[in-house]
């Protein structure tokens, strides 16, 4: 029996195109999708490997398709189309159609007997005369390997130096380990305080009086030295800083003297009735005037301390050259001074001098705040930051007022990297 090869090769591209399929991939390349294709379908693909490979990979899936709408459905996302070409599909950019090129016609093909069946009739045609045309697609692979082998053969003569001490580091020639190291640091800066005041019910009054004047003051101040030890995103820093707060005292009052008769005694006798004896005073009394006198009081009130600050830092953001970071620290400072004055608690009106009361000489607070690192040269960093700080005991120790203070502060400084 004679095979026709063209007319056999376009009724299984038809058959092919036309049969439904169910077909699905998830995440694998368009090539990997060809190949899938190709063992289901047993039709082969050509295209351009190396454009392909710049596709995303290929998530799809289709129930009850023919092979034409499933590679429609593929393709169309990535602006490619394809095209039939006997037992091949040719996949291509829409600029670039694939070129056909007919092959060399094949030779005429003569077979005196040629049995053609159909469903209801059987005959033979005699001397039948087939041109056939096969367009196909070549793809040409070269695969070339070279091998160099190079031997050299060099003779190198070592002469010891003597041992040298080592140079100190210097920030002109190399930079330090910012993730991994230890620091030092200046910083300074102003501070708000504003004191809370509390006291028992029975002290109330004499508390308002204190509130009213002792008013709150930006004239504070925090400086300090220490160094810090980086631990990649941590940072763990011991400092010695000093912390002075400032705020203003008025107080003004009256006092009053005088303005009655103060009566005096000038003699003294008695007579004698019966048993009964009668005392007679000779008398004599004098104005004194009213004297007032006003006082007026305006002065400032300091308490300086000298503190020990252990605080711990975590980098929130970070950039090549800067850092945002949150901080917490704990203070434990000790009065070096204390001058001014405050209500008197025994009087309730006058004033009494800080030396006249039982000042604690030791504070304890802690410090919450955020702030940023910014590289200025290899070596030095500038830094800045905003805290807020409160005092855990009192100011006084036995005044029926409690004081403690409440202070927002902003500091900046640098940070030298050894």
């Amino acid at each position: 029996m004679l095979v026709f090869p063209a007319l056999w090769q376009k009724a299984h591209g038809q058959t092919v195109a036309e049969e439904k399929f169910d077909f699905s991939v998830r995440a694998l390349p368009l090539t990997e999708v060809f190949t899938r294709l190709t063992e289901l379908q047993k039709i082969n693909f050509s295209f351009n490997t190396g454009e392909l490979q710049s596709i995303p990979p290929v998530t799809y899936q289709g129930t009850a398709r023919n092979l034409r709408e499933h590679l429609t459905a593929i393709l169309s996302p990535t602006g490619y189309y394809f095209k039939f070409v006997g037992n091949q599909i040719v996949v291509f950019r829409p600029g670039n159609p694939p070129a056909e090129q007919p092959r060399p016609e094949q030779p005429v093909i003569v077979s005196e007997e040629i049995p053609v069946i159909t469903d209801t009739l059987k005959t033979r045609i005699s001397q039948v005369v087939l041109p056939q045309i096969i367009r196909d697609t070549i793809i040409k692979t070269d695969t070339i390997i070279r091998t160099d082998t190079i031997v050299r053969i060099d003779t190198v003569f070592v002469t010891p130096e003597p041992a040298q001490q080592p140079e100190p580091r210097s920030s002109l020639r190399f930079e330090p380990d910012r993730n991994s190291g230890w620091s030092a640091g200046l910083y300074a800066g102003p501070m708000f305080n504003n004191y809370a005041f509390t006291s028992a019910d029975n002290d109330q009054a004499i508390r308002e009086l204190v509130e009213e004047t002792e008013s709150v003051s930006f004239r504070n101040l925090v400086a300090g030295a220490g160094i810090n030890l980086h631990r990649n995103d941590w940072l763990f820093s011991g400092s010695v800083q000093f912390t002075g707060f400032t705020n203003r005292f008025r107080h003004s009052y009256e006092q009053t003297t005088g303005g009655y008769y103060e009566v005096d005694t000038l003699d003294v006798y008695y007579t004698v009735v019966l048993t009964d004896t009668t005392w007679i005073y000779i008398t004599d009394s004098s104005y004194l005037p009213l004297d007032k006198r006003n006082y007026s009081i305006s002065q400032w009130n300091t308490f300086g301390y000298i503190d020990m600050q252990l605080g711990i830092q975590y980098t929130l953001y970070r950039k090549r050259d800067f850092r945002l970071h949150a901080r917490s620290a704990v203070n434990i400072g000790r009065l070096i001074y204390a001058k001014g004055s405050t209500i008197d608690p025994v009087t309730g009106l006058e004033e009494i001098d800080f030396d006249a009361l039982g000042i604690r000489k030791t504070m304890i607070s802690w410090q919450a705040g955020i702030g940023f690192r910014q590289k200025l040269t290899d070596w030095i960093d500038i830094t800045a930051e905003t805290w807020y700080r409160g005092s855990v005991n009192d100011m006084f120790n036995g005044y029926p007022v409690e004081r403690k203070y409440n202070a927002f502060g902003l500091q900046a400084g640098l940070l030298y990297y050894f």
